[in-house]
């Protein structure tokens, strides 16, 4: 009498729906920003929800891989979970909070070159031209009670170096903040004469940097959520990295400025002007290599989508 051996048989584990979902809703997302429907600023909100994306994870594990059923109980209630904290954080933004403005003020102290670092957490970034005066930097902002700031200058031999940096409480971090963006405001206003070195980082707002009229050679722009109007100097060879993040980002070659842009999309779309010659990842504007006024551009793309528009078009 032969006997049959039954292996046992072997539970297959039950894939989890918050992968899937969540994917499916950052296409979606995607879909509508690409599509003009939705706005790149819903993703400052978006970005304000990571805890509940904790909270998803820790209850499929626990109990959200036993059925279909549960899983799907457990997405309803991460859906209810998040919708009551839109609702919740958007009445919070509405409240008018206290905010601190001050004055900030720095001369060149004999430099004849500056190396400039400004970062804003959250809000409407303005960078321009300083009109009148020949110090270094002169400007006003309004910052959030719990938001403190780190400053600092020094003169290294001819070169004056500035740094204005935000701290503490950032939109990045920090889910369901109680302080209204549009409140806080950065108005930076820079030598124009001085050959400069800047390095400015966005954060999550608006940021509108307009480089024009200033004498800056070397740029590093670090665009972080939100909408960024940058208009490069119209003089002189700059060299700039703009990196890209979240959010929809218009670069502005002013008339009479030749370009070079090496252009890497990310995961969003670089939009370079239809005249430019491109090989590979490089684009140059007509007449590049004999130009006086010409940018050296390095484009990383993010999230999001980078238009890079030619002056007097």
């Amino acid at each position: 009498m032969n006997a049959v051996q039954t292996m046992p048989e072997r539970r297959v584990p039950r894939s989890g729906l918050v992968g899937p979902a969540v994917l499916i809703g950052l296409g979606l997302v995607f879909l509508a920003n690409n599509l003009g429907w939705l706005g790149w600023e819903v993703w400052d909100t978006l970005w304000r929800l990571w805890p509940v994306l904790l909270i998803a994870v820790g209850l499929e594990l626990l109990i959200g891989r036993r059925s279909m059923l549960s899983a799907a109980l457990i997405l309803v209630l991460v859906l209810g979970i998040a919708g009551v904290a839109i609702w919740s954080s958007g009445a919070m933004w509405m409240r008018s909070v206290p905010v601190t403005g001050e004055t900030i003020a720095q001369a060149l102290d004999g430099a004849t070159r500056a190396d400039v670092e400004i970062g804003m957490s959250t809000g409407t970034l303005r960078v321009r031209a300083l009109d009148e005066g020949n110090g270094l930097i002169d400007g006003t902002l309004q910052r959030g009670a719990r938001e403190q700031l780190d400053r600092s200058f020094a003169v290294n031999g001819d070169t004056a170096v500035f740094k204005l940096r935000s701290r503490g409480t950032s939109a990045w971090m920090v889910p369901f903040t109680t302080e209204r963006r549009d409140q806080m405001t950065w108005d930076m206003q820079l030598n124009q004469t001085v050959p400069m070195h800047l390095k400015v980082d966005t954060g999550a707002g608006t940021a509108m940097l307009d480089l024009a009229r200033l004498h800056v050679t070397d740029l590093q722009a670090n665009i972080g959520v939100g909408t960024t109007m940058l208009t490069m100097p119209a003089q002189g060879r700059v060299h700039a990295q703009v990196n890209g993040g979240v959010g929809e980002t218009t670069i502005i070659i002013p008339a009479g400025v030749a370009a070079r842009i090496t252009a890497t999309a990310g995961l969003g779309s670089v939009h370079v002007p239809s005249g430019y010659q491109r090989q590979d990842k490089v684009y140059r504007s007509p007449g590049y290599d004999t130009a006086v006024n010409r940018v050296d551009m390095q484009v990383n793309g993010g999230v999001g989508s980078i238009t890079i528009q030619q002056g007097g078009e």
